[in-house]
């Protein structure tokens, strides 16, 4: 149902301001409870702006109503007791505000093929630092031992083999 950003929830025992966003543990796609079936069972207290992922774990999400009473409402029926439409999950919910920094949703990270380019004091970039014939013997001996399975499973297992016989 969309992309936003929230805050975690403020520490247990302080002052909980009243929110429209709910932070819900105990609950989401890894559990097998789709974004949908939340909304819906979150809609009986109000109108659902959006269900979002918490973090990247699945388990956790942000429930978001237009409303602040909306809110309170589903906080005070679902916190701490077994949803039986939710498949019988006790849910652990506190309140949640949306973050007010921007957020770098920029994942790419920059890669240089020279240490002048990066401007890092005692930085030296060692090109070919692995021949090609080297590449050549570790195939073949993955293709030995291992056989025909995907490569890059067994390449920082060769690195880390290969780095202890080079010391």
């Amino acid at each position: 149902m969309g992309l936003a950003r929230f805050t975690c929830p403020k520490p247990k025992g302080g002052d909980e301001e009243s929110s429209p966003h709910l932070y819900v543990a105990n609950c989401g796609p890894a559990l097998g409870l789709s974004h949908d079936t939340i909304a819906s069972v979150f809609g009986t207290y109000g109108e659902v702006k959006g269900v979002y992922a918490a973090d990247d774990s699945g388990t956790r999400v942000i429930v978001s109503y237009n409303e602040n009473t909306s809110a309170e409402a589903a906080l005070k029926a679902l916190n701490g007791h077994p949803c039986s439409n939710l498949a019988g999950r006790s849910l652990h919910i506190r309140y949640s505000v949306q973050s007010l920094g921007k957020v770098d949703t920029n994942e790419s990270v920059a890669v240089s093929r020279s240490a002048s380019d990066l401007n890092i004091p005692g930085l030296h970039l060692v090109l070919n630092f692995v021949t090609a014939k080297e590449e050549e013997v570790k195939d073949q001996i993955l293709e030995l031992y291992i056989g025909p399975l995907p490569r890059f499973i067994f390449s920082d297992l060769w690195f880390a083999c290969t780095e202890t016989t080079r010391l």
